[in-house]
């Protein structure tokens, strides 16, 4: 009997982890109990003393040395008295002595204005009233946003002051998309820049930008940035479901983010891109894509994504037309030589020796003579050699760079020829796929692309041409069958849209570009109408004009 009226009154849903109290246990509960005894799904409202306001505070943030509490009078008036909580380091001592303080105990000759205390603490800090909180748990959550928090007594209501400046980096060059010409400027760790870097270059009410919170712990600041009038409202809608679903402790990375949300999370190749440059961002936006941000991270995330994007390079969009295709067609060719010529080759000197030239086998039996190793195992050991290279130099030292480049890539090459481990055919095969790779211009692409063409040599190896083709095949149909939130990952070449080329294979004149891709919007759209000026500006024409 006891326990089922210890249930009827005081029931918890292990579901979620809400507790419902009777009115009783909330009335017999005392303000200043321990945090443990308040959640997060409970209102608490301030009291109107500051010390039992300061006690709560001083409980919730036990042990953190880092809390500020300073005590002051308002206008030097010891009858009204205040507190400021705030997080060293996040506020600038100077800020703090200059503004705050002064501000706060700078005496009045009027005394009218401690008749309102709270209309004056609005006007010389600026304080809208939805910076007046009266809610412990979202004062505590200003807190630790690095907010000043004020307290005042007689008021049971905090006031909240942003006033914070953490650490930051400046604006500097993105090192992973490096361009010849166009803007030099990157995203970097702070939330708010990297929102004004966008804002910079599309100047429209039509920008529109949607916040999230997520992280239990964390409390992670996330933007979704878009185009009212240009993205598809459904994509937009499906964006927000999956973001309001995310239920974690700790968002610590763009990469997240992504996993919970991209459509294809077992894939190789992904699915959702990333770019570190405002420039590339805008477009993406402007295109009817839609901009992740996630606080403290110097990357957008961009969605849907398709195929094609990946072999773009800013560089396109400010170089002459038709080097920006020849330089796309070389990206193309790049990637697909990348990814299959270590495979084909061990499958030629393998199993088709008739499809070489004959001076070339030669050559090649020559080079092999001493080699104790197969084709397809010697091309294995070649680049996993690469790779552990690879991640070498990117784990190591700036300093010690250099000289892993040259023990690894001189030293060591030479070295395994001489000693008979590889030939020096399967070198400049595999050394030309590793090269080629890199002229793909997004990372994210590099990583997949190496892991297939180890994939398609083991195939090459033991199928030859015919286990290669089946390889190919293969990576066809699993790239047919991705979706970037509902749009085809090979879009606009599967399904077919040749409207919708001009800026995927090609980069076709900008006046030519008229249509949005409908792939992406899902409607007509239009990005610009006109044509260049045909007839150019003669002496008579500048007479005429005269």
């Amino acid at each position: 009997m006891f326990n089922f009226l210890k249930k009827l009154f005081y029931k918890t849903d292990k579901s979620n982890g809400i507790q419902y109290k009777n009115i009783e246990t909330v009335i017999n509960e005392s303000f200043n109990n321990s945090a443990s005894n308040t959640t997060a799904n409970k209102k608490l409202t301030p009291s109107m003393d500051i010390e039992k306001n300061k006690r709560y505070i001083t409980t919730i943030f036990q042990k953190c040395a880092d809390i500020m509490y300073r005590e002051l009078n308002i206008a030097s008036n010891p009858n009204y008295k205040t507190v400021c909580i705030y997080i060293a380091n996040m506020i600038p001592t100077e800020l703090m002595e200059d503004v705050v303080l002064k501000k706060l105990t700078q005496p009045v000759q009027n005394s009218e204005v401690f008749k309102d205390i709270k209309a004056y603490c609005m006007s010389i800090f600026g304080i809208a009233e939805d910076d007046i909180l009266d809610d412990m748990n979202k004062i505590v959550d200003a807190i630790v946003e690095g907010e000043l928090v004020l307290f005042i007594n007689g008021i049971n209501k905090a006031f909240t002051v942003d006033m914070k400046k953490p650490p930051s980096r400046a604006v500097d060059i993105p090192p992973t998309e490096s361009v010849l010409r166009g803007p030099r400027e990157g995203f970097t760790e702070s939330h708010g820049t990297n929102i004004c870097l966008v804002r910079k270059k599309i100047k429209s009410p039509n920008l529109k930008t949607e916040g999230f919170k997520i992280g239990k712990e964390t409390k992670t600041n996330i933007t979704m940035m878009y185009m009212s009038n240009i993205a598809n409202e459904k994509i937009v809608s499906e964006l927000r479901d999956r973001l309001n679903k995310i239920k974690v402790d700790s968002v610590l990375g763009a990469s997240y983010i992504e996993e919970y949300i991209e459509d294809s999370p077992f894939s190789l190749f992904p699915t959702i891109f990333r770019t570190e440059k405002p420039d590339v961002a805008a477009g993406k936006i402007l295109e009817g894509r839609i901009i992740i941000f996630v606080d403290t991270i110097p990357v957008a995330l961009s969605v849907p994504s398709i195929f094609g994007e990946y072999f773009m390079s800013p560089d396109d969009y400010y170089l002459r037309f038709y080097v920006a295709t020849l330089n796309r067609w070389v990206r193309m060719l790049a990637f697909a030589l990348s990814l299959a010529l270590p495979g084909a080759f061990v499958s030629l000197i393998t199993y088709h020796q008739e499809l070489l030239p004959t001076s070339l086998i030669i050559s090649v039996i020559r080079s092999r003579a001493n080699i104790p190793f197969p084709p397809m195992f010697e091309a294995l050991f070649m680049l996993t050699t690469y790779l552990v290279l690879q991640e070498a130099d990117v784990r190591m030292p700036k300093t010690m760079g250099q000289s892993v480049s040259i023990v690894g890539g001189l030293v060591l090459g030479q070295a395994a020829i001489n000693a008979g481990i590889v030939s020096a055919h399967m070198i400049i095969v595999v050394a030309f796929s590793a090269v080629a790779s890199l002229a793909v211009p997004t990372v994210e692409f590099q990583l997949p692309l190496s892991y297939a063409r180890v994939a398609l040599l083991i195939l090459g190896g033991f199928g030859g041409m015919v286990g290669l083709t089946c390889g190919l095949i293969a990576i066809i149909m699993h790239l047919l069958s991705l979706r970037s939130f509902g749009v085809p990952f090979l879009a606009p070449v599967g399904p077919l849209k040749p409207n919708e080329l001009k800026d995927i294979f090609i980069r076709a004149p900008l006046w030519s570009l008229k249509k949005l891709p409908k792939t992406i919007t899902w409607k007509d759209s239009y990005r610009r109408k006109g044509r260049p000026a045909t007839n150019p500006i003669t002496q008579e024409n500048k007479e005429q004009q005269s």
